[in-house]
């Protein structure tokens, strides 16, 4: 019983562990995804300044807009990511005395 006992804590104990990791990992990816955002954001306002002045093309401008908004999906997706683990380490943390 006491070895079950030891083998759960350990498996437990190594799950918390990659989920830590996990949680880390996502905000990163968000750090990183805002930063990204911000000099996508940048890029598209001189985009359509230059389509403006006859500098660029529309097919430049629709391609920067196309690259924000897939930094905006990737963004998103690391935030739910690190919700989801943040949830699945408060859920593997609490557990309920049935004694």
């Amino acid at each position: 019983s006491r070895e079950k006992y030891t083998n759960t804590f350990r498996l437990l104990e190594a799950e918390l562990y990659k989920m830590k990791h996990q949680l880390d990992d996502a905000s990163r990816k968000s750090i990183l995804y805002k930063k990204q955002l911000e000099l996508a954001q940048t890029t598209y306002q001189l985009m359509v300044q230059e389509f403006v002045s006859g500098i660029s093309d529309l097919t430049n401008v629709i391609q920067v807009q196309r690259q924000f908004l897939d930094y905006q999906l990737k963004n998103v997706e690391a935030i739910v990511d690190y919700n989801t683990m943040a949830v699945s380490i408060q859920r593997l943390i609490s557990f309920k005395d049935t004694e």
